[in-house]
């Protein structure tokens, strides 16, 4: 239906009425319905329904000819991700405490999506599973927002599901943590029977929240267009830290992009060298043997300089301007 939408704005440049966009839609399903030889499967009284979602998720606006498609109905034409995935997210996310929005909220929201919903995470399915309140109460500590947290458990389809959502959320927000790998699976497979192996499926999820990430953060600027920047700000740092596993405080060294694993840069936080200053001012030695070697070290020392000089200030200080 978007797409829909999208055609006609394109080839016109106008708006569109909600029945010229039913009538196209009844019209196409109608006459593939034909072919195919069976029975009707939808009404016109859904293709409104979900016309009607569509405006709901602030996909498309109305103006003083009909609709159009938003920012956010562009980026969901465009990136691939799925429209009931922009949907979940615009229900869930509206209304939030935006001032207070944690890279764990954003996290937990991009569980809601279609693309992570369905990816796979061994849970303990049994009935009496302490799992659903093990990892919502992980999600609680780490101040994910209530509104996407009790949308994580509303619309879940059972308790399994629940289990999965949370602890997918729960997962990714350790590894971003520096959690070690072994101490994560160990805590994942406390209830779990069998104990399967969790480094790979931790990777994947984190990969995966990681690529809709983008699609948590156009919602979030659809909704709230004077928090845009900040948003923006939030969803690049939150997709380093998934891409590497690291703690924010890791950012602008793996930002560097010189090859360092996440073992490598969980050991320069261990060594306390986090701030690229601090690996400037480090003695050599130490500092190769956290990277594994001279070279690597001097390489690391010399990019921070760089770094550090590209941010350097003028040096003059003024007061705000009068007018």
């Amino acid at each position: 239906m978007l797409r829909v939408v999208a055609q006609f704005h394109g080839e016109s440049g106008q708006s569109v009425t909600e029945d010229d966009v039913i009538d196209f839609l009844d019209s196409s399903l109608a006459a593939q319905q034909a072919r195919e030889g069976g029975d009707q499967q939808w009404t016109r009284d859904q293709l409104g329904y979900g016309f009607d979602q569509l405006v709901n998720a602030r996909l498309l606006e109305a103006d003083a000819d009909g609709y159009r498609l938003t920012s956010l109905g562009r980026f969901a034409g465009e990136s691939g991700v799925h429209v009931d995935s922009i949907i979940r997210l615009s229900a869930a996310l509206n209304g939030i405490d935006i001032a207070g929005l944690k890279s764990t909220t954003i996290i937990a929201a991009a569980q809601l999506t279609v693309e992570v919903d369905g990816m796979y995470m061994p849970v303990n399915g049994r009935r009496n599973s302490p799992e659903p309140q093990i990892w919502t109460n992980v999600l609680v500590q780490q101040q994910v927002d209530r509104l996407p947290l009790r949308a994580l458990h509303q619309t879940a389809p059972d308790t399994a599901a629940i289990s999965r959502r949370t602890k997918k959320a729960a997962a990714a927000i350790f590894f971003i943590n520096g959690i070690e790998m072994s101490v994560l699976e160990r805590n994942l497979n406390q209830h779990v029977w069998n104990r399967p192996a969790m480094a790979g499926v931790v990777r994947t999820v984190a990969d995966r929240t990681r690529d809709l990430l983008p699609a948590v953060g156009a919602v979030l600027a659809e909704l709230y267009p004077d928090d845009a920047s900040e948003v923006r700000a939030l969803v690049g740092r939150t997709i380093t830290r998934l891409e590497f596993g690291i703690p924010p405080d890791l950012i602008d060294i793996a930002q560097l992009d010189l090859g360092h694993n996440r073992q490598q840069l969980l050991a320069l936080k261990n060594a306390g060298l986090t701030d690229l200053q601090e690996v400037v001012d480090a003695d050599l030695e130490t500092l190769s043997k956290v990277v594994g070697g001279a070279k690597a070290a001097e390489t690391l020392q010399a990019s921070c300089r760089a770094a550090i000089e590209q941010r350097a200030t003028t040096g003059i200080d003024l007061a705000p301007p009068m007018e």
